[in-house]
Parts: C-alpha cells; structure tokens; sequence
C-alpha cells in the first residue's frame, strides 16, 4: 500500500501534516463549535479538515483518490485582521461536552450579535463564562490564566466569546453558505455567531435530565432518559462546608429548555415526520475510552468498580478509606461518560464535592479537588494530588503531553465485579474491544450533536448517496478483477461497480450547510476507512486520525445500551479488520497501557506562589520549594525521590497504615519546635515491585507524605484526616484507633480537644467525638470538622445521620434508623465520620458512645452538666413545639422538642 509514499507526498508539498497552501476557489465559510474536551486533540489537529469528500469542489479530495497527487489537501481557512480565505474557518469552544450541548441549545438556532460584554457591563449569554478556552483553526485565542479565561492571539474581544470572526447573516440565512468576516482587536465584526455543533463524548440522551417527579426518584444509579436522570439538587461547598448555589456549579444536568426559544426535541427514528427545526440529531464518531488515572502516592494499582460506584458518589471508598476523588464539572462529557459508563447517575458522581467549576491545580490555600474545568485542569490538580484519583482521555496517557510516565502518573486496572467479572483490567486497544465483563468497560459513544441532519445535504456535500454520486465523478479506471488490497497499485483504481444507492434523507437540515460538510467530511472518510483499514485512500484523512486517537465503534464487539449503559449488547455492525486496525494502531496499543509501572513515583507536587498574603509561608517555613530531612531545598515538578513515594508512609515500609502514626506525631513536634525526628530509611519490597527499599530517610519531605487535605501544609488537620479517614485495620477504616493512636503516639490529648462541661475527663482517643463545629459545614468525603469542643452540636450531627428525619425535614436516603456504609443508597446521603465505634455504621451505639463513653453523662441531660434533673426538664418543657437539637431538649434525635422528651426526661427525674 502506499501509506508511506503518500507520507512523504504530504511531508514534501504541505512541511510534514500541516495545511497545503489553499487551493479552493471563492470566500470561506465560518463553523462554530463547542463542546467535548476530550475530543480537542482530534478537533485541533489539521488531519481532522483534510479534504475527503471534496468539499471544496476543486477536484483534490481523498474519496476521490486525488489527494494523493498532492498530499492530503486540507480546508483549514486562514485569518489576519481584515482578510479571510481557505475554505473553512473553524472556531472551538473547549467548553466541555455538556456545556456544548447547553450552547448548542441556546445559541445554535438564533445569531448571536452581542459583544462578548455588553455595554451596561453584563456578560453575553455566550461568554467566556463558564470558563472556557478556545481556539480557531488549530491557534488559540482563548486560554486560562489564574482561573480567568483571557484573550490571546486573534481573539477579538468585541465578539461573543472573543470569537476572532463571525458569520454574514445575510448571506448565511439566504443560501446557508454565508462567509465570515474578522476584524482584530476590540472592534466588532459584522455579521453573528451560530453554534452549529456540539461534539460530546456522550449521546444527547445522556446529556439533559429528567426532572424527578418526587424526591425519592433521585437515586444515585438513574438510568438516562428516566425520570430523575441527571436531577440530584446536592450543590458543592467550598472547603468551609459552605454550599455554593450558583447554577454553573450544581450538579444537575442542564434540560432542553432556551430562554425565548422553543424547546428542543429528541430525534425519534420510529417517527421521522415529527422532526423540526427544533430536532436535535446524534451523529456517531467514536467510542471515547475514559481512564481512571492515580497519582502514585494513593498505593493503589487496581480497583474494583463497585469501589469507583462507591468513592464517586460518597467520596470515600467501601473501606472508608478516604481518598481523593477527583472529577470534572457536571458540564464535563467525560464526567457523564465515566459515570454512566460506571454504572452512576453523573449528577451524583460528585467526588468529595469541593468547589465550583474552576481550573485550580496547585496545592495551597485555594486547592479545591473538584469539578474542574477542563481534561488539563484534572490532570495537573492529579499529579499533586498525592491521595488523589482521577478520571480523563485513555489516550492521554500517552498522546500530547503524555500521563503514564515514571514522573507521571498510571491506570488504575478495573474490576467489573459489578457485572461477574473476576479479573482487573486496563484500557489496552484488545481489552476495549472486547467490551465485556472481562474486558474495559469505561467510556463514551461519542457523537456530533446538531439541530437538522447532516447527511440531509445534496449528495456532493457528504449527504444521501454521496458514495454513488462521488463514484460517478472519479475518474481513475475500473479496478481490474482479482486485484488485492495488498496490492501497490489498487488505489490507483475505483471500484469496479457502483455503490449501490442510498435512501433518501428527508431530516430538516443543518441552518449552515458548512457544518454539515465538515461533519459528513468526517464521517464519509471514516465510513471509508472501515472498509478497508490502513488503506492509503484513507491515510491522513480524518477517519483515520479519529481511529488512532479513538475507537471507531465498528471495532468493539459489543457495545451498551444507550438506554441502560450496564446492560451490554452485541454489536451488529463488529467488523474485526476494524478491530484488528485498533488493536494495532490505536495510541491504546502503546506498551505503556499493558501494565502498571511499579517502579514510578510521579512528581513533586507544586504548591501555589502567587496570590498570597504577606509573609505567608507553608509549615516547612517556604513557598517556592520544599526542603528535605537533610535540609535541601526540593523544588516543584521535578522528579519525586522514592522515599516520598507513598502519602502517609512516615515509618518507611511502602505502606501506609496506622504504625506511620508514631512518626506523623514525631514529624509534627519538628514542625511545631520539638525535637528533630530521623525520617526512617525505605523498607519492605525493591522499587521494581512497587516498594521503597533502601531509600534513604533525609529524603524524605514532611509535607510532600503529610500533607493530606491539598493545602500545601502539614499541620494537625493533616493528622486528623489520617485518623478519620485513612487508618485501615484489616482493611477497613477504624475511627477509634485511629484517635486513640493519635493521642497514645503524643502523650495525651494531641488536638486539645475540651469536653462539654459534664465532669468528664478526657481519655485518650475521645477525639473521635469531635465531628461538627457551630461555626462552619461539614465536608462529608473531604476531610473531617472539629472545633475543638466536643457537645452538643457533635450529638445533634450523629442524630442528624440516621434519624429518619430530622427537624422536620425527611432523611431520603437512611430511613431505617441505621446508616450502613455498606449500602450505597445510604452512603451517599451520610458522614462517615460520625462512625465513633468503628463498624462502619451510624446509629444510636454512637450515640451513646459519645453520651455515655466521652462525655460520661447520660440520654436526657441536654444542658451537658453531668445529671439528669429538672434543669433538664424545664429546658425540655419551655421549648415543647419547636424545632431543636439535644441543647433544647430534644432526647430521641428528631430535630423536634415534643411531649416525648419531657417525658423521657421526667421519667428519670
């Protein structure tokens, strides 16, 4: 085949793959796009515009089999300050998925004439907000600074979404070919803005909720397209536990819903006839794998899917183990993909829930571990984040600026017990085309979502019959009988009969003609190149790239329900020449997916610099670095030593478990003026086998293993965290020990932790009763709460967990009186950390550990004085009626003082 002499066809007319100079005739049209992340290293790379299906009419096109004369002609347009040529100008707004949809849906049907601000200082509805970048033919113009999206290159800052050109409506509404126009700087173009395509890494089904009819029709594992889909009303809060109720960072998916507009409609193929200019149509690219990446620190190289459920929508893992579950924004296609894909609602994938959309991705007094912005936000916050895990692009491991690296991070091998699989699996090109339950199942159809029907156009524009229509204007001759596709010369012929004839397609159409050609230019060519993968009629043109980057879906043998992503279906249109090209030639077939890479230790993690208060400094006393038991500086991005390998590991065994705790104890007392503490040399199992042996101790960095909650320090939140979320015994948390360690390590009370004034003393591990404050939320899967004071407000949040209401408002989620761990649908709606007896349970035993065990009182002594007696009683008696805790009287845990109490209390009395 002639892959390679087309190669060097490409590399000698055009300078390796970029565009040829421009040979199509007559002005260049404008397509908007906005959507997937995941999909940007296909939309900005040039091969994605080669031209397959001659959407120029100049005769040089790939299905024409004149590319190869030339090379792969490319349709990229060009752009100055007053000039336009090229055939295609296409601007991309990185906006995520779901946000592209939601842009789609309110943008894609009515020109946007506004600037990007308004004149009385609003932001345009299509903005930079949320915040997006963005790029036109490949080049940016928008890019993300300090979490501010900002204005570079060709960007014209008087256009919606500082769009570097907009279309002519006159010219576009007249004939649906309109020209763009540009003009540089701060002056408006004429003309408007038209979103014509949001690519998502999920169908269009998966994208809009499904309000809930009644609140018990939210659960966490609501299927698409179902009542309660995509509705979870639980907003993110800051570290504060404050929630944070603006409507770009909920947790709800968006509904069909424009202001002004009518609303948007699903494409019905049993009833063709029903579809309108309000119809949104799906058109299939690619299956997107999704990997789940760790960073090294976590200890972790497999993990079961019933752990991914768990952790993604509670924040910590079956064990109560508490890691760092990172995610993206609910407008993230590859957040909806991960989760459905996992068997999660995405509206409750919510991780630790931390943080609005942002792009933070330091450590520091700003680090929040969700909901980031864009697939480059949760991969730099993941390398440092040391307990953290992270979902993005399977193909990023090892494409652009690849993951799975010594320095990097690695792929965490998932087990589809959840579905009867038995061993754990990573997204390698042969086990994601299997797609079974003992093959990688984690991923998105990915598709082009449009209001019309890209393939309604004539048939020279990609539509209805394009292969017979484009067989009829190839002049190469019939192909001889009997020649082979191994054969050098078989492309120098067309196909010896003509294909047959298409049905016609009678779907409204796109409003803008060009963005129907550059989607049927895409899948025209992969159409082509499932036929006859690796071809050279197809090498370089965008079906191909697209099957490199991604998984065509005719190479997977089965596929899921897109009704019920968990069921898994045969795939009728499996072709194994697609398979066997994937399973080759996919960036997924790089050794690099094979195994995991026992001998890395990722980076060291980089804290923030700018923006602080002065004077600040982190625990070790520095910004701009850290520094070693040996007193080197350590500076940030550089390779990690293998004695910082694993977070929590203080002993140096390669683990992390509760005997660190002697010595996070002893590496406080360093940091708060006690005696220097000898870091331990690296034990256990050699750096092949994943362990640390013979590393030395003065390499060791206290905050770079302490730091737990992301704030660049270590401090005794960081001790805190370790003993509420990480003290594993026997493989399950265990709160108690863990404190009790704590304060056996330090000598006593190690947080200073005061009792309500009941009498009692305090005993080593009381601590564990310190799990709420009246002066701030609770971050439940983040890190724990304490005010120092055990009372009773720490009472009312253990009652508060399992009561079936509390207050008057009903507990949805524990209605049995028992918060269980083990049960998800319970999980989701409690804190773990008000689990005092170590069972992975919330319920009255907890209660009375910390009545009768800590405070050393008694249920009915509600003013914490040590008895039970009629200044109980009469505190009961006066508040009779109303909503309050234990501090008003309230003995039974409901939120409400009623007759009940009194006479409980009197019954004592």
């Amino acid at each position: 085949m002639k892959i390679q002499k087309n190669l060097l066809a490409i590399v000698g007319v055009a300078g390796s793959l970029a565009p040829v100079a421009a040979l199509a005739q007559g002005p260049a049209s404008l397509v908007n796009i906005s959507g997937a992340t995941l999909q940007q290293n296909f939309i900005n790379n040039a091969g994605s515009v080669n031209d397959f299906i001659d959407v120029n009419f100049d005769g040089l096109s790939g299905g024409l089999g004149t590319a190869l004369l030339l090379g792969a002609q490319n349709l990229r347009g060009t752009i100055t300050s007053t000039t336009v040529g090229g055939t295609l100008g296409v601007s991309y707004r990185i906006s995520g998925s779901v946000q592209g949809v939601v842009d789609l849906v309110n943008h894609g049907r009515v020109f946007n004439t506004q600037p990007a601000l308004n004149p009385d200082g609003t932001t345009n509805t299509l903005s930079i907000n949320p915040i997006v970048a963005a790029t036109f033919n490949g080049s940016s113009f928008v890019s993300i600074v300090s979490n501010v999206a900002t204005a570079t290159g060709i960007a014209n800052v008087a256009n919606p979404a500082f769009n570097p050109a907009r279309s002519d409506t006159t010219s576009f509404l007249t004939n649906r070919t309109g020209t763009f126009t540009s003009i540089a700087g701060a002056v408006a173009s004429p003309g408007g803005v038209l979103i014509d395509i949001a690519p998502s890494d999920v169908p269009s089904s998966w994208v809009f909720r499904v309000d809930a009819p009644a609140p018990t029709s939210r659960t966490w594992d609501t299927n698409p397209a179902t009542p309660g889909y995509g509705d979870n009303l639980r907003l993110p809060t800051d570290v504060n536990g404050n929630p944070i109720a603006s409507a770009t960072n909920a947790n709800r998916l968006p509904n069909l819903l424009a202001p002004g507009q009518p609303a948007a409609n699903f494409f019905d193929p049993s009833n063709p006839a029903s579809a309108n200019e309000n119809t949104i149509f799906d058109t299939p690219t690619a299956w997107a794998p999704v990997g789940l990446f760790t960073n090294y620190g976590t200890g972790r190289t497999q993990i079961q899917m019933t752990e991914i459920q768990h952790i993604y929508t509670t924040g910590r893992l079956p064990s109560g183990e508490n890691l760092a579950a990172l995610t993206r924004g609910a407008t993230s296609g590859t957040r909806n993909a991960f989760n459905n894909s996992t068997g999660v609602d995405p509206s409750f994938g919510v991780g630790d829930n931390i943080g609005g959309v942002n792009t933070v991705r330091t450590l520091g007094p700003t680090y929040v571990p969700s909901n980031k912005s864009g697939s480059g936000d949760i991969e730099a916050a993941l390398l440092n984040t040391r307990l953290g895990i992270g979902y993005t692009g399977a193909e990023r491991g090892t494409t652009g600026s690849p993951l799975l690296t010594p320095t990097g991070l690695e792929l965490l091998a998932v087990q589809n017990n959840h579905l009867g699989g038995t061993g754990f699996h990573r997204p390698e090109s042969q086990l994601v085309t299997r797609y079974d339950n003992e093959g990688y199942l984690v991923g998105g159809p990915a598709v082009f979502i449009t209001f019309g029907d890209p393939r309604a156009e004539a048939a020279l524009d990609g539509g209805a019959d394009w292969p017979a229509q484009n067989w009829d204007r190839d002049t190469r001759p019939l192909r001889p009988a009997g020649l082979l596709p191994t054969d050098p010369t078989f492309f120098d012929f067309k196909d010896a009969v003509r294909p047959a004839t298409e049905p016609a397609n009678t779907n409204p159409q796109m409003r803008n003609q060009a963005g129907a050609e550059y989607i049927n230019n895409i899948t025209r060519s992969a159409e082509a190149f499932l036929v006859l993968p690796g071809g050279s009629n197809t090498a370089f043109q965008p079906g191909e790239l697209l099957s490199q980057l991604f998984v065509a879906p005719q190479g997977l043998v089965n596929l899921p329900s897109l009704a019920d992503p968990q069921v898994i279906t045969a795939n009728s249109g499996f072709s194994s020449a697609v398979q066997s090209f994937v399973n080759s030639f996919n960036a997924l077939s790089d050794p690099a997916y094979d195994a995991f890479n026992l001998s890395g230790i990722g980076p060291v993690p980089t804290r923030l610099t700018t923006g602080l208060p002065a004077g600040f400094t982190y625990s070790d006393g520095l910004v701009a670095s850290y520094v070693n038991e040996a007193g080197i500086n350590v500076s940030y991005g550089t390779a990690l030593t293998l004695r910082n390998k694993i977070s929590g590991d203080f002993n140096g065994d390669g683990l992390r478990t509760g005997a660190d705790i002697p010595g996070m104890v002893a590496a406080w007392r360093e940091r708060n003026g006690g005696p220097n503490w000898v870091a331990p040399n690296g034990t256990g199992l050699p750096q092949s086998q994943g362990g640390i042996a013979g590393a030395p101790g003065s390499d060791f960095v206290i905050e770079i293993v302490g730091d737990f909650n992301g704030d660049g320090s270590f401090t005794a939140l960081d001790i805190r965290y370790f003993a509420d979320g990480l003290n594993l015994v026997n493989g399950q948390l265990d709160r108690p020990a863990g404190f009790l360690a704590v304060d056996n390590a330090f000598g006593g009370n190690f947080f200073g932790t005061a009792l309500a004034g009941t009498g009692a003393s305090y005993e080593n591990g009381d601590s564990r009763g310190d799990i709420a404050s009246g002066s701030r939320g609770n971050t439940p899967g983040f890190a724990p709460t304490a005010d120092l004071v055990i009372n009773a407000t720490d009472i009312d949040y253990v009652y508060r967990q399992f009561s079936p209401s509390f207050g008057g408002v009903a507990n949805l989620f524990v209605t049995d009186g028992q918060a269980n761990w083990a049960n998800i649908d319970e999980a989701i709606g409690f804190d773990l950390s008000a689990d005092l007896t170590g069972d992975l349970i919330v319920d009255i035993n907890d209660v009375n550990d910390l009545v009768s065990n800590i405070l050393e009182t008694s249920i009915g002594d509600v003013n914490l004085d040590g008895v039970v007696n009629n200044d109980d009683l009469s505190i009961a008696e006066g508040n009779v009626g109303t909503n309050g805790g234990w501090a008003a009287g309230d003995t039974n845990g409901d939120g409400v003082v009623t007759q009940a109490d009194v006479d409980f209390i009197t019954s004592i009395v």
